[in-house]
């Protein structure tokens, strides 16, 4: 695997709002970015940015090395990777998958395993700063995964976020993410008691 990013072609899957903003901010960064999405008014919108709309899975990875996924779970991410026409069967080895959902730390530690049998790292990349954050590009992004994956990842990260951080081994994002959402909620109370 090579330690260097084209500026050319960057998958994205999932044009919902935290994908539009980090589509708004690659195509800023000069990525030309190449989306996939279920819905055709997405990729109507994508088209209008400048991106370019793909559609099908199949189509978006015979022409990049790096994907960037924004959907919202395991069971999406699990259906857009592996399910009927999934991305991994589709990619070219060693390229890398960034997956920028909130998902159970165990899912992901076992699914790097298997992306890496197929020759594909996994960089677990869960984001927090919402939808106007990734907008802006402020985003404050949870990294891990393997570290060669991670700094060919770094600067296509660095587009929409601006906290990047790596915290190790694949599965430490999605367990810090939990953290955070479970201090999110800490807050919330808190702050609900002074209401």
């Amino acid at each position: 695997m090579t330690n260097e990013v084209t500026r050319t072609s960057i998958g994205l899957i999932g044009l919902g709002a935290m994908g539009r903003g980090a589509a708004i901010n690659l195509l800023k960064h000069k990525f030309e970015v190449i989306g996939f999405d279920v819905r055709k008014e997405s990729l109507d919108w994508l088209q209008e940015q400048g991106g370019v709309p793909v559609p099908s899975i199949e189509q978006l990875a015979s022409k990049v090395k790096i994907v960037i996924s924004f959907v919202v779970n395991s069971e999406q991410t699990e259906s857009v990777l592996y399910g009927n026409s999934g991305l991994i069967e589709k990619l070219s080895k060693e390229s890398v998958v960034i997956v920028c959902s909130t998902m159970d730390p165990t899912y992901v530690k076992n699914l790097c395993e298997r992306m890496s049998k197929d020759g594909i790292a996994l960089v677990d990349a869960p984001v927090t700063g919402g939808a106007s954050g990734a907008m802006k590009g402020t985003l404050t992004i949870m990294g891990s995964g393997d570290p060669t994956a991670f700094e060919i990842a770094r600067p296509v990260l660095a587009a929409f976020g601006s906290n990047v951080y790596y915290l190790g081994a694949a599965g430490a994002g999605a367990q810090m993410k939990v953290l955070n959402q479970l201090l999110c909620g800490v807050h919330l109370a808190a702050a609900g008691e002074w209401s």
